[in-house]
């Protein structure tokens, strides 16, 4: 089976408005955010996350971060380890423009090369 064709340029930003215009902001202790890349291989039983940013921008938000760091990553790496699941963690990829064939890629802030990141995105550390 072939991967699903990706629906280009029709992804909505009607719900990101929507929480913006109905839920409270940061001040009051709501922080919101989305996770760009689930990476799950069922047949190897090899799971990655990443975060994907473009234009040389290189970081998370300091909340975000600490709620990877303190929160997401430790409970995935528990439960992988209960499940004979090969975590690889979650990662910051970053493009210099957009994508690996318009400029540099950086993998938590190490130039990579486009064969290292289709590696490491296909399961492979």
């Amino acid at each position: 089976m072939a991967t699903r064709q990706e629906v280009t340029g029709q992804r909505s930003l009607a719900f990101s408005a929507w929480i913006r215009e109905q839920l409270p902001d940061s001040s009051t202790g709501l922080y919101v955010g989305n996770l760009n890349w689930i990476l799950w291989n069922w047949t190897t039983r090899t799971q990655l996350l990443a975060e994907e940013k473009t234009h040389g921008f290189n970081h998370f938000s300091v909340w975000f971060s600490r709620f990877i760091h303190e929160i997401l990553d430790p409970a995935l790496v528990e439960y992988a380890a209960k499940h004979d699941i090969l975590y690889l963690g979650f990662h910051l990829i970053t493009f210099e423009n957009t994508n690996p064939s318009d400029g540099k890629t950086h993998i938590d802030g190490k130039e990579i090369s486009v064969d290292e990141l289709r590696c490491l995105l296909n399961g492979h550390a």
